[in-house]
């Protein structure tokens, strides 16, 4: 296998007249050289004028109508697949439906806040009376009277 000549990517543009005047100058020195690049001239020459006979192609007159159409079905299909499709497809709506009334019977079960108990009821019925108290502006420390050391004074 032979190595590809850095050249030869540049032939297509030479041929079709887009190079600079330095770098199409360039590659005309190097096709005297190089018979390699000089056989690709050659070959996308001969595409090229086969190309340039073929007669042009002209769309039917409905091709603008049945084009559309196509695009219309296309997207109404793909609108279809995205949203309906999933869900009427088989037993998905069977699965999702099972699972969302598990779902919500989870959240019935173990969900919310559990009932308070009557300590707290009573304090909450009775804390305009407790709020004079000095002990509750201490209750930090009395919950946490087990870790205090008693037996050294205020610091």
């Amino acid at each position: 296998m032979r190595n590809p000549c850095p050249q030869e990517p540049r032939l297509s543009a030479y041929l079709d007249g887009e190079l600079t005047e330095a770098l199409s100058a360039e590659v005309k020195s190097h096709l005297a050289d190089c018979p390699g690049c000089r056989r690709t001239l050659e070959g996308l020459r001969h595409a090229d004028a086969l190309v340039r006979d073929l007669p042009p192609l002209a769309p039917s007159a409905a091709f603008d109508r049945t084009f559309w159409e196509k695009v219309d079905t296309l997207e109404n299909q793909s609108r279809y697949r995205l949203w309906a499709r999933p869900f009427f497809k088989g037993w998905r709506p069977v699965w999702a439906g099972a699972i969302a009334a598990l779902a919500v019977a989870v959240m019935l079960y173990f969900g919310g806040t559990p009932p308070p108990s009557p300590e707290e009821l009573y304090i909450a019925e009775h804390v305009e009376f407790l709020e004079d108290y000095d002990v509750i502006g201490q209750l930090e420390m009395l919950e946490n009277f087990d870790t205090t050391d008693v037996t050294k004074g205020p610091s």
